[in-house]
Parts: C-alpha cells; sequence; structure tokens
C-alpha cells in the first residue's frame, strides 16, 4: 500500500497585508524583536529561551527585546526566571492574545524551543509573513525550514547553540518564502485527487 504524504497548510494570500506591513515597517529606528509563541508548558521549554535570551544580551546582541506569547501553569515560574536572569527590562510576557498572528508583523524572529513539534502553524504563519524561524531540529520542523531563506535549525539544547543562530539569522536580512508544499490550495488539490482515486476503485460505482 502506497502512503502519500499530504502536509499542514495554509493560504499565504490572507496573510499578505502582513507581510506588506512587516516589509513597511521602520525597524531601524527600534530594537530588533525575538519571539516565543506557545503554550507556557514544560515540553516547550520557554526556560530555554529564556536562556538564550542572556546569552544573546551576553554576546553582545545589541539593543534586542524579547515576547513571550502565550499563557499556561509555568507563567508565573517563568517571570521569576526571567527576573532571576536579569531580564526584566528585556522580555514582555504578553499572556494570551487574539491577534498573536498579526502580533508576528512586529517581530524580528520566532523562536521554537520545544522538546518536541510537529509541523506548527505557527511557523508557517511567521514564514508566509516574511518573519524568520530558529527553531530546534524537532518534530516537522527540519523538513519544515531546511533550506528556507533566514531560517535556522539548531540541534540540541545549548542556549548559546540557540544564541548564535538567533544574532546569525538577524544579521542575515533574509525573507523567508513559505515552501509550495505548505500552501493549503496544494494541499486541498491532493485531498481532491486522494478521494478520486479512492472513489475509483469503489465497485459499482462509475
Amino acid at each position: 500500500t502506497a502512503i502519500e504524504v499530504i502536509h499542514n497548510g495554509i493560504d499565504p494570500d490572507a496573510l499578505a497585508d502582513l507581510r506588506e506591513r512587516r516589509r513597511a515597517r521602520d525597524a531601524a529606528q527600534r530594537p530588533k524583536r525575538v519571539a516565543f509563541l506557545g503554550r507556557l508548558v514544560p515540553v516547550k521549554r520557554v526556560d530555554l529561551f529564556l536562556e538564550m535570551a542572556r546569552q544573546c544580551q551576553t554576546a553582545g546582541g545589541g539593543e534586542l527585546t524579547f515576547d513571550v506569547v502565550g499563557e499556561g501553569p509555568l507563567a508565573a515560574e517563568l517571570r521569576g526566571l526571567a527576573d532571576r536572569l536579569g531580564l526584566r527590562e528585556r522580555v514582555t510576557f504578553h499572556g494570551f492574545r487574539p491577534d498573536a498572528v498579526a502580533l508576528l508583523a512586529d517581530v524580528d524572529a520566532l523562536v521554537f524551543t520545544s522538546d518536541h513539534e510537529g509541523t506548527p502553524m505557527a511557523a508557517l504563519e511567521a514564514i508566509a509573513i516574511g518573519v524568520p524561524v530558529v527553531a530546534r531540529a524537532v518534530g516537522g520542523l527540519p523538513e519544515l525550514l531546511t533550506g528556507v531563506a533566514g531560517c535556522r535549525l539548531v540541534e540540541g539544547d545549548d542556549p548559546s547553540a540557540l544564541a548564535n543562530a538567533v544574532l546569525a539569522m538577524l544579521g542575515s536580512h533574509e525573507e523567508p518564502q513559505l515552501p509550495e508544499r505548505y500552501d493549503i490550495r496544494r494541499g486541498a488539490a491532493l485531498y481532491r485527487q486522494l478521494y478520486d482515486r479512492a472513489g475509483a476503485r469503489v465497485p459499482g460505482r462509475r
């Protein structure tokens, strides 16, 4: 039996306005923004994101700020960790944001620090908007990010390696493009073909 893979998909045209807004902003007049978007739960390793933020500051990454967008049971613990790492003035905890996708148009990098991931919709949305992604090489992220301009993969959970990848990415000024295989229209067409072939094998169906 043949196995066919149909990837998660989004409509890049629905995010075209956000992509244009990102291109039009005056990035030279403000600090670079590095964001995490997701649930504040152990598997997402937001502690690693905060350690990475500290390493960026230690490495002389310039006027960077960091956004943690999401809520979860580790919220209070993570705020305390940010304070202990000396990041109180650098990290903003936004909590749940219904406009989280729109917020991506105002950041310079989206970082995934999870121990496990599938193919996150937030990563697809970020790339469609033109936001580079830095991620640990887990789950579906290597397939998504390999070869995509501006994006970086990091093996393991070393915050210094993540920080170096973020700083290198910020210095490259590359704008990613969503690979065609993640366009929802392509996925819909593949599903139609799959069902048509399956229906053609049903006895008595014309």
